[in-house]
């Protein structure tokens, strides 16, 4: 991805394996500044990897996470 820099999931039933998925990717972006991830399904463990994989990240300045798990 060279273009996309704002992704809004919110209420898109995510759970903590799509979170997974989702935080790979994250390790290694450059250009995404602004994901929504709001009103889905995210538990601790989905949490925890998101975490883990922004640790990483130094492209994302803001994340939307309420109403999750």
């Amino acid at each position: 991805n060279t273009t996309l820099i704002k992704l809004n999931l919110c209420n898109n039933q995510i759970n903590d394996q799509g979170i997974e998925a989702l935080a790979e990717s994250l390790k290694t972006n450059t250009i995404l500044t602004k994901l929504d991830i709001g009103c889905n399904q995210i538990g601790q463990q989905g949490m925890q990897a998101l975490a883990q994989a922004l640790e990483r990240n130094t492209a994302l300045i803001k994340l939307a996470l309420m109403s999750n798990q």
